[in-house]
């Protein structure tokens, strides 16, 4: 490998691009900068600021989902099992050796063994397991993926999430949040669950040695913890953890030109980009013809419809909540509120009574309660439900949902839903 030379390498992932520069100099390969940077689906943006900003460079690598949109001179598309397995030489503990990664697009696990013989294996079934996946469930439950992580690593408790399938395992989360269990058991049952797939995909192939937890998923404290307990062993998260790929890049640039002169990289990286043959049209927003729609504004509430008998409808679904007061007189909506679920419905139902009496007088009669977090809501009501006014008007204070009527709407007191 040639002497005092400045590489990069760069890894495009499916939500992030991590940018690494390295000098080679008399004792080996020095990191000079690393970057790491969401690029919200406009990686070659990303990549192009990254570029200017880096300053002349000798060769550049580059792996990564998005890597095949970048052309030579740039050595491009590299395998990640590659990269990984060449940065593992310059940057790895010597002798045997596991890596599990955890990133946005799914989960891997490598092996080396003492001789050398490296084994790479990617999760190939439908997978909780991404990254991706273990933040949009955090988003439903209106935390980040680091609040997530920071209620599991203080949990006492674990509810097991056991599905594979990132749907099923999105249902089963939702379907424990509208029974009232706790987030923070949740996701910690959630976390210990990816823990034991990527455990089970680690057997195949694991050999005795330490491991290294690489990824996206390795800022987690709570899965690196789980990781552990599945493997029953110490996981090591090292401080390039999230740029082996990246270094890997680099590396095999190198040594694609250790014998002769690199081809000069461009002062210009658009010239470096090709983009990639979509198969979807992109329309352009459609606020663009915003002026094109005519939106009919609803019909005003009658006068004092508002504080007049009314009935109010909450539908608490797995993602948003409703409310809805009609009047009991003519059917008619009065108004209408929304909010998210958040995982909780007996909360959501809260917020939205509470939204319902800042705007004045109520004189609600009866309650309908649907959506998949109905069930929460009517048995903590049932357990709580408090007069408020009147002998037909009766809201569960705990809950903010009421849950009896009674002659206002004729007919025997009857308990909802």
């Amino acid at each position: 490998m040639k002497k005092n030379l400045r590489v990069a390498g760069c890894d495009l992932g499916k939500s992030t691009a991590k940018f690494v520069v390295l000098r080679l100099d008399e004792t080996g390969p020095v990191v000079e900068s690393r970057e790491s940077r969401p690029h919200d689906g406009r990686p070659m943006a990303i990549f192009q600021e990254w570029y200017r900003a880096a300053g002349a460079l000798d060769v550049l690598g580059a792996t990564g989902v998005h890597a095949g949109e970048l052309v030579s001179p740039v050595l491009h598309g590299l395998p990640e099992e590659a990269c990984l397995a060449r940065a593992l030489d310059a940057f790895g503990p010597t002798g045997a050796v596991n890596l599990v990664s955890v990133g946005a697009r799914g989960y891997a696990v490598m092996s080396r063994d003492a001789d050398g013989r490296v084994q790479f294996v990617e999760n190939e079934k439908c997978s909780s397991g991404t990254g991706e996946t273990m933040v949009k469930n955090a988003r439903r439950f209106g935390l980040s993926i680091e609040e997530a992580d920071r209620l599991a690593r203080g949990a006492r408790e674990s509810i097991p999430i056991t599905a594979r399938c990132s749907v099923f395992a999105k249902s089963e989360l939702t379907h424990f949040g509208n029974q009232g269990k706790p987030a923070d058991a949740l996701f910690r049952g959630y976390f210990e669950s990816i823990a034991h797939f990527v455990g089970a995909l680690l057997a195949r192939v694991r050999v005795a040695g330490p491991v290294w937890f690489i990824g996206g998923g390795a800022r987690l404290g709570s899965l690196s913890a789980a990781m552990g307990r599945a493997l029953g062993t110490a996981v090591d998260v090292p401080a390039e953890a999230l740029y082996l790929e990246a270094l890997g890049a680099a590396l095999l640039a190198a040594d694609q030109w250790a014998h002769e002169a690199p081809p000069t990289l461009p002062p210009d990286p658009a010239t470096l980009i090709v983009p990639k043959e979509r198969r979807f049209r992109v329309l352009e927003p459609a606020d663009r013809h915003a002026h094109r729609v005519r939106t009919l504004p609803p019909e005003p509430p009658v006068a004092g419809s508002a504080s007049a008998p009314g009935i109010l409808g909450l539908d608490l679904g797995s993602t948003g909540a409703k409310a809805v007061l009609t009047s009991l007189s003519d059917g008619c909506a009065v108004w209408d509120l929304y909010d998210t679920t958040r995982g909780n419905p007996v909360e959501a139902a809260k917020r939205l009574v509470a939204a319902a009496l800042a705007r004045g007088p109520l004189d609600v009669r009866a309650v309908a309660v649907t959506g998949s977090g109905r069930e929460a809501v009517a048995t903590v009501g049932r357990h709580g439900a408090k007069k408020v006014s009147g002998d037909n008007r009766l809201f569960s204070l705990e809950t903010g949902g009421m849950i009896e009527s009674r002659s206002a709407i004729g007919g025997p007191r009857k308990e909802g839903r």
